[in-house]
């Protein structure tokens, strides 16, 4: 509902304010070209909308990325989940 309601009007940062299992639900219902842009946030938020997805469907977004723009989501994503370094 919340897909038809914004359309192409979703700003992809506000999958990183979404609870998880609505973020979930939202993300399987896009394509890879508007997660990825959801991906192209600031740093703290930049590996969220990819974080929990399979390798194969995450490495598919990045890879939607510009290759600069896929920088910062992917050094967040080298550190542990739960580590200081991964919002950094």
């Amino acid at each position: 509902a919340l897909l038809e309601a914004l359309g192409p009007g979703l700003d992809p940062g506000a999958l990183a304010e979404l609870d998880e299992p609505v973020r979930d639900s939202v993300l399987e219902s896009i394509d890879d070209a508007e997660i990825a842009a959801a991906a192209e946030l600031d740093t703290g938020d930049a590996a969220y909308p990819v974080e929990d997805m399979e390798d194969s469907a995450r490495r598919r977004v990045l890879d939607a990325m510009p290759a600069g723009d896929r920088r910062l989501p992917e050094a967040a994503l080298s550190y542990p989940e739960d580590s200081a370094g991964r919002p950094m």
